[in-house]
């Protein structure tokens, strides 16, 4: 985790403007803490990590989750990043075994991406019926039912939130949309 508090560490990850998050997989069992006296104070290493992960937040916007992997954890380490990652997360995720560990990744992800957006644009006299959202430059249809479980539908009177619905959402948390966009101004394609 240290290691992100260089951005030259990783400038690709720290360059980049949109929201950072940091995933740590471990057994919480750190014996050596930031100055690395070998089986030193744990309270200090439990505050060190509260303050590390606070740094992250703070310097650099990396929100921390944290997933302890094995049966044999420390609870109050991994408790100390959780809590301090700025997440909606106050707990570690356990995860005895790989399939927890998937099920803890899709948990995180699905915290991560949302498919309910709101709208900061345009003003409230722009038509609703002339709007369109593109998935990497791909028009997704306005279905308000969401019937067939794909489009989008907005989710207020106001027009100032949407929502994907549940396949479209899918291939949004499956990391297999890149951009998201809309326009204003052209009638809507309908579903």
């Amino acid at each position: 985790m240290e290691k992100f508090t260089d951005p030259a560490y990783a400038p690709k990850f720290m360059a980049d403007k949109g929201s950072k998050y940091l995933i740590v997989v471990s057994d919480g069992e750190d014996m050596c803490g930031i100055d690395c006296v070998p089986y030193g104070n744990r309270a200090t290493i439990i505050d060190d990590l509260k303050s590390l992960t606070k740094k992250l937040l703070d310097d650099s916007g990396i929100h921390s989750f944290a997933i302890g992997f094995g049966n044999s954890v420390n609870l109050f380490q991994l408790n100390a990043i959780a809590r301090s990652g700025g997440t909606p997360y106050s707990e570690y995720f356990e995860a005895e075994d790989p399939g927890a560990l998937t099920n803890a990744f899709q948990e995180i992800l699905d915290s991560i991406v949302s498919c309910v957006y709101n709208l900061s644009a345009p003003k409230a006299a722009a038509d609703p019926d002339k709007v369109n959202f593109y998935f990497d430059g791909d028009a997704v249809l306005r279905d308000d039912s969401c019937k067939d479980d794909t489009g989008w539908r907005f989710t207020t009177n106001e027009h100032t939130q949407v929502e994907f619905c549940k396949k479209t959402c899918a291939d949004l948390k499956a990391g297999k949309v890149k951009t998201v966009s809309a326009k204003f101004g052209c009638p809507t394609y309908m579903e």
